[in-house]
């Protein structure tokens, strides 16, 4: 056989090996793909953190130059020295007493947002809602979107949306211990036992278990949820619950319908939304049903298997969604005397 018939002869892929051949990179990538993801929110994980570490240096810095932490959220009807932490019972004019600044837009300055601090006017009033009676230039700076407050895990952390993954604690406990409660709702629970609550003007000196075994801050997923995400929760076009990074205390005229909406309290366990509603028992899926009490009874993420919770001294720790609950609302009690062993 001469070499011209040789290479005529010459074999070549089967139909059964091509087929081989691309379920075998089909198999690869599908083993590929769950690691690339795995990886991607390893590193969502970690900007997570940064920004929490980051929030805490401006809280503590806050608190070297001014000798306390900010107030969660600012209430007060004809005079600052107002300091009643619950919702007033009598009407104190349309869209209730005067709003004054959340925690989060005190600690500006000190993450290098100083012109955005400027540009507030502390002698107006501020708002919850767009809805809300305000000063229209406060209104109009805190539904601008700040990346400072937003976790990489949000699908709703985006550049045209105000939404705020970090609330402040502002105690922790059972609804029996809490301060007070909204007039008509009373499983809207205000707490004072924290560090960032209603009026709050809290020193180190005061967290008598120490820093490090109390919560200063945590993750949030129910802040400013888009249209389609829960039912309940309307379009950011002036809905009720439509809530920003730099919301402040919410009250309606009689206080029936209070909500801290820059705070929330260990009451519920992380990730475990309150429903609120005999339709929609706990444990809930919170894609789909939630209430609005949920937002201030407890801290949850959009991270696997827990939430991110900042200590008051700064440092940073998953807490798992299996949590003990009991252990879970004393750290949210700044001078309870536990607990003693930290469960992380």
């Amino acid at each position: 056989m001469n070499s011209f018939q040789r290479a005529s002869h010459r074999g070549g892929f089967t139909l059964v090996e091509l087929l081989v051949v691309v379920a075998i990179i089909g198999i690869l990538v599908a083993l590929l793909l769950p690691a690339v993801q795995a990886a991607r929110e390893a590193a969502r994980r970690t900007q997570c953190i940064n920004k929490l570490k980051q929030i805490g240096l401006a809280l503590h810095n806050h608190h070297s130059a001014h000798g306390r932490f900010p107030a969660g959220g600012v209430m007060y009807d004809d005079h600052p020295e107002f300091t009643n932490p619950c919702p007033p019972s009598t009407s104190l004019g349309d869209g209730g007493p005067m709003q004054g600044p959340s925690w989060s837009i005190m600690i500006l300055p000190f993450l290098e947002q100083e012109t955005l601090y400027d540009q507030f006017d502390f002698d107006g009033s501020f708002a919850t809602r767009p809805t809300d009676v305000a000063t229209q230039q406060n209104e109009d700076l805190q539904f601008q979107p700040n990346s400072a407050f937003q976790c990489p895990s949000d699908p709703n952390s985006r550049h045209d949306v105000a939404n705020s993954n970090y609330y402040g604690c502002a105690g922790g406990g059972s609804d029996a211990e809490a301060a007070c409660s909204a007039h008509s709702q009373p499983t809207r629970v205000f707490f004072e036992n924290g560090i960032l609550y209603v009026n709050s003007r809290v020193t180190f000196r005061q967290i008598r278990d120490g820093s490090s075994h109390v919560f200063l801050a945590g993750e949030t997923k129910w802040c400013n949820l888009l249209e389609g995400d829960i039912a309940q929760y309307g379009p950011p076009t002036g809905a009720d619950a439509y809530w920003s990074w730099a919301s402040t205390v919410q009250v309606y005229a009689d206080g029936s319908y209070s909500h801290l909406a820059s705070c929330a309290s260990a009451v519920d366990p992380p990730n475990q939304a309150f429903s609120g509603s005999s339709s929609c028992p706990l444990p809930v899926d919170p894609t789909r049903c939630v209430y609005y009490d949920a937002p201030m009874r407890s801290f949850g993420s959009n991270h696997s298997g827990g939430c991110y919770m900042m200590m008051g001294d700064g440092s940073v720790h998953f807490v798992s969604d299996s949590i003990e609950l009991a252990v879970w609302r004393d750290l949210g009690d700044r001078s309870d005397g536990a607990p003693a062993n930290m469960p992380f």
